[in-house]
């Protein structure tokens, strides 16, 4: 059995500022609604140079979330998030950490609590490295699978049963769709990529 060894402690900022790499490289990371069934997911290609900050703002708009301050990444063993996230001073600064200084331990854990994980949770995994970098700071989605959950829907627990009562009663699906205040023409196994492609290219990092 191989045991994989990492030391999850926080950078120093002098730590960071000596590792800065000569080429920013890029990522491709998959996005993955946790405990989604069917799998509900977004693949992005993002600049390292972003923060988390950035990236929290560009996961809201690639699950059609509201951009509140709610939230918290678990990346190795550490939380980031807003600077004045719950008060707590035990939290890394999601503005000040870049991608790219987080690319050790994004194999390992990697995870965006939507709501402090009130009712979401999003898998981070890094699918590839581009080493010489991309060309532009904008994110771009790549590749994606199923719609957004609507807005009206508390957690991925109470969507997944939606999405059961809809398959089991046809012919109750309208009903069942205004009972919370989502549109008939709602359609759970399309997602929009040239829409949240169009949101993500105003994206200002």
């Amino acid at each position: 059995m191989t045991v994989i060894q990492h030391d999850f402690r926080k950078k120093t900022e002098q730590d960071v500022s000596s590792d800065t790499p000569k080429v920013i490289p890029g990522y491709r990371l998959k996005l993955e609604l946790g405990f989604s069934s069917p799998p509900v997911w977004r693949e992005l290609d993002l600049c390292g140079s972003l923060s988390l900050g950035d990236l929290s703002k560009i996961i809201q708009i690639c699950f059609g979330w509201n951009n509140e301050p709610g939230h918290l990444f678990l990346v190795g063993k550490i939380f980031y998030g807003p600077r004045t996230a719950n008060g707590r001073q035990d939290i890394g600064d999601e503005a000040k950490t870049k991608l790219y200084q987080l690319e050790d331990v994004m194999p390992f854990i990697f995870t965006y609590l939507h709501d402090h994980g009130g009712g979401w949770e999003c898998e981070i995994t890094l699918q590839e490295i581009f080493t010489e970098g991309v060309n532009s700071r904008q994110p771009v989605l790549h590749d994606s699978d199923r719609a957004n959950p609507p807005l009206g829907i508390d957690d991925i627990h109470e969507y997944i049963e939606l999405l059961r009562q809809i398959e089991l009663e046809p012919a109750n699906r309208r009903p069942l769709l205004a009972r919370h205040d989502i549109q008939p023409d709602f359609d759970p196994a399309h997602c929009d990529n040239d829409a949240i492609n169009t949101l993500l290219a105003s994206f200002n990092p």
